[in-house]
Parts: structure tokens; C-alpha cells; sequence
């Protein structure tokens, strides 16, 4: 069994990783997507109070914690997703894929990297359309040197400091 110290540890390092993730990719990223994209006024608050109700309803029932991401409406936008449609279209292919779990264990994995590729692609593009680039790319760096939690905190203390101090 693990060291209860330990896993206090390991748990309150999960838990900052996973908050700055789902606020800033689930709630805000997604908030200023779907505004570029598809001139939706949706705000982050909204978002993160859609994904407490699924999520409180739908977990006793044995589902998984779920979030909205930036990843999906990306995804969605560069495959040609324009309309609410998409939505019902692309629920209905999930059921068909359900039903014939043979068909999804035969997708070719490259192709699924490819998909990947072009909505990482997508996403990077939508971050360089900034008012503060240095900020960004600067925040950007200490989550791939340090961690996404790490790099959240002093995102959030530099704006914090820039908007009342400079």
C-alpha cells in the first residue's frame, strides 16, 4: 500500500494540475472559441456550471468526470463544423460506432495522429491571436518545463499584477 503521506501529496498535485486544466482549457479556452468561431456568447462561468450539472447528475450513474474542451470545438471547427447539426450528426455516428465496436478497433491509429496533427494545428493558430504574445508563450514555456498547474498560478499571478500594478 502507498505511504498516506505520499498519496496526500501526489493528490493535491493531481488536483492543481486538473483545476488549471479544466478552467483553462474546459472552461475559458472553450469560452473564447466558441466566440471566435462561431460568434457564441458563452462565458466561462456558464461552461463551468454546464459541466458541475453533468457531471453531478451523470457520475452516481457510473459515468466518468466530464469536461467541455477547446480540443473538441477545434476539432469540430477545422473538420468543417458550422451549425449546431453537427452536434446531433456526430452523436448519431458515436451510436453506430457503439454498435459495431469492430469498426472502431480497426481505425487505422495513424489516421486518428493525422486528426490530431491538424486540430493541435488549429488550436496553436487561435494562440498566437493575442494581445499579450510574450505573456502567452511565456506561460505556454513554463507548462512544458515545469507543469500545466505551475504554469496556470503564475499566469494568473502575472495578470493578476499586470491589471492592478502596470
Amino acid at each position: 500500500l502507498p505511504d498516506p503521506s505520499g498519496l496526500t501529496r501526489s493528490a493535491a498535485e493531481a488536483t492543481a494540475a486538473q483545476l488549471a486544466m479544466t478552467v483553462g482549457n474546459a472552461a475559458v479556452a472553450t469560452a473564447l472559441l466558441l466566440s471566435e468561431y462561431y460568434d457564441a456568447d458563452v462565458t466561462p462561468d456558464e461552461l463551468a456550471s454546464s459541466m458541475g450539472a453533468m457531471n453531478l447528475a451523470a457520475v452516481p450513474f457510473g459515468a466518468l468526470p466530464m469536461c467541455h474542451g477547446s480540443g473538441g470545438v477545434a476539432g469540430k471547427y477545422t473538420f468543417g463544423a458550422r451549425t449546431a447539426g453537427s452536434n446531433v450528426l456526430l452523436g448519431g455516428l458515436y451510436g453506430v460506432a457503439a454498435l459495431g465496436t469492430a469498426v472502431v478497433t480497426a481505425f487505422p491509429m495513424a489516421v486518428l495522429g493525422v486528426v490530431l496533427a491538424l486540430v493541435a494545428v488549429e488550436l496553436g493558430r487561435s494562440a498566437f491571436d493575442t494581445d499579450h504574445l510574450p505573456t502567452t508563450l511565456a506561460v505556454g514555456a513554463l507548462g512544458l518545463l515545469a507543469n500545466v498547474g505551475v504554469a496556470f498560478l503564475a499566469g494568473v499571478a502575472w495578470w493578476i499584477a499586470r491589471e492592478r500594478v502596470l
